[in-house]
């Protein structure tokens, strides 16, 4: 191949480009106008851009559909795996209508400066070098997009205040509690078997003889179970605690509601409990525990740093278990300045964005809940399905109208994919919204953290500790952290916005107004850190515990 072909080669494979076809209503596709004349205008742009189209996709579903989901997916999977560096829609809203799919999107733009997003009647082009102009109208675009999700969000939030207002509360039961009745009139009455044991579990840890850990485990041998057949752990257990449904009382979004269905304990129980968690008394060993007792490790040889006492100050120092050149020893005071250091670069410069994005992330859980429900009706009616077909598959073998082999293949091929359909089951049972406050709870500390742990014990320092870092080393007199996934996220966006903010705040003769900066600029930087929320895992259940 000669090099002028090879030039021309590379020149088609930089023009090739992916056209994204959308309607916004069923009406529309009957009328049969907006994705014919949607395609028509594409192409007609891209034989003036003398851009090639390697593939055109159309979609007819509502907003808030599952085929929808698919299809955009199949969309960004296309793109990737065929390398194109040009998607075409005719506007934004038709590209996208949530903050997922245009920080998607925004990654993908980043990912190569080839890479280019063309909207043709916003008359807008984005790119990895775009001006900051361009990406203030994109971001208020998006948000105006988001709009046809809000909508949606308060038609649930509707039904869900319509519900807590007649006394009763919508989703799963608590632990002790079971539901019946007929779909759409479903209420939560107490369970037979576990509701005693949840009552018990109240009364042992207000006589004061039990830590959560220690009533985990008698309550375990009791046989206490979640819906699921699984003991509870220590986070359950708090929540469960925490949660006034067991006096007959409900919360949603920091509201009480007066319940209809029956309390297992009463409200003065219930508040004793409270106040016993809440307690802040010094355990009688605390001062023979360090701060960082358990927390750090060598950054040499990996081993845990041993603490000792000298002039009534902790040192820390490896312990060389293992070969290990490492002799410094470090005062305690001294490595918890180092984390103060640390504990700052957590903290955004605009507050308002912050609670901006914790109200989005509630918010969220909302808008997911309505899709998550649809998907666990489709995997249990598939389950079911699978069964019955293992049972005709049964009766086929004893009517000899299948082989021993192929009833043992066919079986085999069922049961694993019904087992794979338990599984996803299971996960849809996680406590979802604990898992977003989880998040939030962290997101809120990292902004508060120096504050938060100056105020606190040891016990409780050592909890924000591992909630703020997953690993803690000591290299010489230097402390040297690596943060959990979702504070390292917190810090990346605290850099970034930093760094927009002093740009901002150097333009010379700059239009933007600080509501506009933040609205367009800020506000979708941030909106990443749902996606982090969303994957978190976190281990310790003292969050919420300490955060104020």
């Amino acid at each position: 191949m000669s090099m002028e072909d090879k030039r021309q080669k590379y020149k088609a494979k930089q023009n090739e480009c992916v056209l994204m076809a959308r309607v916004s209503s069923r009406d529309q596709e009957v009328e049969g106008y907006s994705l014919p004349a949607q395609v028509r205008l594409l192409k007609d742009y891209c034989l003036r851009k003398d851009l090639a189209v390697l593939k055109i996709f159309q979609i007819s579903e509502s907003a808030s559909g599952k085929k929808q989901r698919e299809l955009f997916n199949e969309v960004v999977s296309y793109i990737a795996e065929n390398k194109a560096n040009v998607l075409v829609c005719e506007k934004v809203d038709r590209l996208t209508r949530n903050f997922k799919d245009a920080v998607m999107i925004d990654d993908w733009l980043e990912e190569d400066e080839k890479h280019e997003v063309h909207l043709v009647k916003d008359s807008l082009i984005m790119h990895k070098h775009s001006r900051s102009q361009e990406k203030l109208n994109w971001g208020l675009r998006v948000l105006f997009a988001k709009n046809t999700i809000d909508n949606l969000r308060e038609e649930v939030d509707k039904g869900v205040r319509e519900k807590l207002e007649q006394g009763w509360l919508p989703g799963k039961p608590l632990v002790g509690y079971k539901t019946v009745g007929d779909s759409g009139h479903k209420i939560h009455v107490p369970d037979p078997q576990m509701g005693p044991l949840m009552r018990e579990a109240f009364e042992l840890y207000d006589s004061g003889n039990y830590s959560i850990k220690l009533l985990v485990k008698t309550m375990d041998e009791k046989g206490l179970r979640t819906h699921f057949g699984r003991p509870l752990v220590k986070s359950q257990m708090h929540r469960m605690l925490s949660n006034p449904f067991y006096m007959g009382k409900m919360t949603w979004k920091g509201r009480l509601y007066d319940g209809k269905h029956e309390p297992l304990i009463t409200a003065e129980l219930f508040e004793r409990v409270q106040q016993r968690m809440k307690r802040k008394t010094t355990p009688k060993y605390a001062k023979h525990n360090p701060v960082f007792k358990g927390t750090m490790r060598c950054a040499e040889c990996g081993g845990t740093i041993a603490w000792e006492t000298q002039r009534e100050h902790w040192y820390g120092h490896c312990n060389h278990f293992k070969p290990c050149n490492q002799k410094a020893y470090v005062r305690q005071e001294a490595a918890e300045k180092q984390l103060l250091k640390e504990f700052s670069e957590l903290v955004s410069p605009s507050p308002d964005v912050i609670e901006w994005v914790k109200v989005t992330l509630r918010t969220k859980y909302e808008a997911d809940m309505e899709a998550r429900t649809a998907l666990k009706k489709q995997l249990k009616d598939r389950h079911s399905q699978l069964g019955r077909r293992m049972d005709v598959l049964y009766e086929d073998r004893l009517d000899g109208r299948i082989s021993v082999h192929q009833y043992d293949k066919m079986q085999q091929q069922a049961s694993n994919e019904q087992k794979m359909i338990a599984q996803k089951l299971e996960d849809f049972e996680e406590d979802y919204l604990a898992v977003l406050e989880k998040g939030i709870d962290i997101l809120d500390l990292s902004q508060k953290a120096a504050a938060i742990y100056e105020s606190k014990n040891d016990t409780d320092r050592r909890a924000i500790l591992r909630d703020l870092f997953s690993n803690i080393r000591l290299n010489g007199n230097l402390i040297e952290v690596e943060r959990s996934p979702l504070v390292a996220a917190i810090a990346k966006k605290v850099k970034k916005e930093k760094e927009l903010r002093n740009t901002f705040e150097q333009t010379v003769n700059n239009s933007l107004t600080e509501e506009e900066f933040v609205n367009g600029t800020l506000s979708p930087l941030w909106l990443g850190i749902i996606a982090e929320v969303k994957h978190l895992m976190i281990s310790s259940p003292q969050t919420a515990a300490y955060v104020s």
